[in-house]
């Protein structure tokens, strides 16, 4: 299986403020999603595992050139990178 996913990130801090952080979050981001599954039959119920892999296209910080004293030049680029593994009972 594969695609194309879209997040939004609800908790991001891109638009804070008030407390300055090293790292600030988009909250929009794309990827590339892709994976592998598979069904198991039992007298019962069906199993079927999934395994996915999700790669982000952009950098997800937000404010890359922020300095600050305790931190310089901490990260320049973020990418969004997510490992799934979804179990499915079927009845």
């Amino acid at each position: 299986m594969g695609g194309i996913r879209y997040d939004f990130d609800m908790a991001s801090n891109k638009d804070n403020t008030f407390k300055p952080t090293a790292i600030k979050s988009n909250r929009h981001d794309l990827s590339l999603e892709y994976g592998v599954g598979f069904q198991i039959y039992f007298p019962y119920f069906i199993l079927a595992p999934e395994f996915k892999m999700s790669h982000g296209f952009f950098n997800f910080n937000a404010d890359p050139k922020y300095q600050s004293d305790q931190n310089i030049n901490l990260l320049d680029q973020l990418f969004q990178r997510t490992f799934t593994l979804t179990i499915n009972f079927e009845g």
